[in-house]
């Protein structure tokens, strides 16, 4: 609180009130109100719709990282292979879960982690042909690029980490690729490629992915 008000402070009064509304709304105890009250910051406008569809996901409950790793060790690749095939019907079925694959993949497998890469390398050598399994391995390695990547300007970046990266992001184009093909309404497969389009630099692969996807699933 200290350094609060000396900020204020020497802020124009414009910036002084968008601060002190965004500080107000964290204040709301209940996630999904707090979700959908809170303020646009300063130059940016946040459009209503957009902030009701995406709190609205963040409610969404799906299956934790560890159920899923116990399936596949007990040898029951088609009990996860149901709950995916799940939440891909709520999302074209149900307006009130539309983005629940999506939001559920975001969550369990856009993480850069070990515990990650065993679970969807297990679930892949168990349903090579599943496109959920695909679709979850590359968005792994998608991520796993960028981690590999780094946060540096390329000519500060060590040779090694850059061509770490390429042999990550080809393992995730050709996973999410193939996902795709298999079953085009995984949907969480799109914006994992075009990520890893964009990591190298692939407008064409961009372009074709984006208009591919809402071909799908119109906005």
């Amino acid at each position: 609180k200290t350094m609060r008000a000396p900020m204020q402070s020497t802020m124009s009064p414009y910036f002084a009130r968008a601060f002190h509304n965004i500080l107000s709304s964290e204040q709301i105890p209940d996630p999904n109100e707090r979700c959908l009250k809170f303020p646009s910051p300063p130059w940016i406008h946040w459009d209503d719709n957009v902030i009701k569809a995406f709190c609205r996901t963040r409610s969404f409950e799906h299956i934790q990282l560890a159920d899923i790793r116990a399936l596949l060790v007990a040898n029951r690749p088609e009990a996860v292979e149901s709950v995916f095939k799940g939440y891909e019907t709520e999302n074209f079925s149900n307006p009130e879960k539309r983005g629940i694959l999506t939001r559920s993949y975001r969550e369990l497998f856009f993480v850069g982690s070990e515990q990650v890469r065993d679970v969807v390398e297990r679930w892949v050598r168990s349903s090579p042909k599943s496109a959920f399994a695909l679709a979850a391995r590359g968005s792994y390695f998608q991520v796993a690029a960028s981690d590999a990547r780094g946060e540096d300007f390329v000519d500060k970046t060590p040779a090694e980490s850059l061509q770490r990266m390429r042999e990550l992001d080809a393992k995730a184009i050709t996973d999410l690729k193939r996902a795709i093909q298999i079953d085009p309404k995984v949907m969480p497969a799109y914006g994992a490629l075009i990520y890893a389009a964009r990591m190298v630099g692939d407008a064409q692969l961009i372009d074709s992915t984006v208009h591919a996807g809402l071909a799908v699933d119109p906005i």
